[in-house]
């Protein structure tokens, strides 16, 4: 069981693709705080500004669970997630 669990044959395959999408989803999300002084420098932001940002980052992420739980639903995780990781990878290069 554990050799099929490791391997990227079937329905592992998807369990892995979907893991790391929401990982790497994840990481792209929540980037904010590291580079916030970067962005602020960047964008001449105040402090409160920022701040502002960050509890928008977090609070937002419910109804983006419920909207990506809805575009899982009726086009897929293939679909779904392989436009989320195009739409994402734009700000972040």
């Amino acid at each position: 069981m554990l050799g099929e669990l490791l391997s990227f044959r079937g329905r592992y395959k998807i369990l892995h693709m979907t893991w790391f999408a929401f990982f790497l989803s994840f990481v792209v999300w929540f980037n904010l705080a590291p580079f916030a002084t970067a962005i602020r420098e960047d964008f001449g932001l105040e402090v409160g500004q920022i701040r502002t940002i960050a509890i928008c980052n977090v609070a937002l992420t419910v109804p983006a669970r419920v909207i990506i739980g809805m575009l899982l639903d009726k086009y897929g995780p293939r679909l779904t997630y392989s436009l989320l990781l195009i739409y994402a990878a734009i700000p972040c290069v």
